[in-house]
């Protein structure tokens, strides 16, 4: 182990600010693979479930404004 392979691993430890390109490239790939989880834009249940709990579907209409045509 050479000296910049010690402080690289210091630095990946947090013992350390990040100095070289690839102290600060490894630094920015933790925080990025390691960031907190947050719900998708299709909200918390899956697509595939066919369960659709959205009001866009709902008919308004009541059963007087119905139009029947009468043969």
């Amino acid at each position: 182990e050479t000296e910049e392979d010690e402080r690289f691993l210091r630095t990946a430890y947090g013992k350390i600010e990040p100095v070289s390109a690839a102290e600060k490239a490894w630094n920015k790939y933790q925080k990025r693979i390691n960031r907190p989880k947050t719900g998708n834009i299709y909200g918390s249940k899956s697509i595939a479930s066919g369960e659709d709990d959205s009001d866009e579907n709902v008919d308004d209409a009541e059963d007087t404004d119905v139009a029947v045509n009468d043969i």
